[in-house]
């Protein structure tokens, strides 16, 4: 599935990143661990965040995003490679942004499957965005 932008974030996203009227342009990466299909209208209730020990959301650095034509002519937004390693068994269904402050969830991806990881395994996830 692709991300899906969720509306009480987008506007916040656009403003910070697109007209740059936010002070503060970093975001927060979180990992999600229920069967939820994102929707436009979702809130941060309707995601249950990982909880695993050696677990934490990820700020995302304004200034780290590399924005370039990815060669077919289309603007890509590229985030450098976050990798997580869990200490115990775990099921991620996707992945949400939030605005730095983890008020409002700017968009959200499932995966085509959930992944399952044991104690020790690592989840590498590099953030892909096609700007069309």
């Amino acid at each position: 599935m692709a991300l899906l932008g969720i509306e009480q974030g987008i506007i916040s996203f656009l403003e910070s990143f697109m007209l740059h009227k936010a002070a503060n342009a970093d975001l927060k990466l979180h990992l999600y661990t229920n069967n939820h299909t994102p929707l436009a209208s979702d809130t941060l209730a309707n995601y249950t965040e990982c909880a695993d020990a050696n677990y934490a959301p990820v700020t995302l650095v304004g200034g780290n995003w590399n924005i370039a034509d990815n060669g077919s002519g289309v603007s890509q937004a590229t985030y450098p490679t976050q990798s997580w390693t869990f200490a115990a068994g775990v099921t991620i269904f996707g992945y949400y942004v939030t605005d730095v402050g983890t008020s409002k969830v700017c968009w959200a991806e499932i995966f085509s499957a959930p992944l399952n990881f044991g104690g020790g395994q690592t989840l590498a996830l590099t953030l892909n965005i096609t700007l069309s």
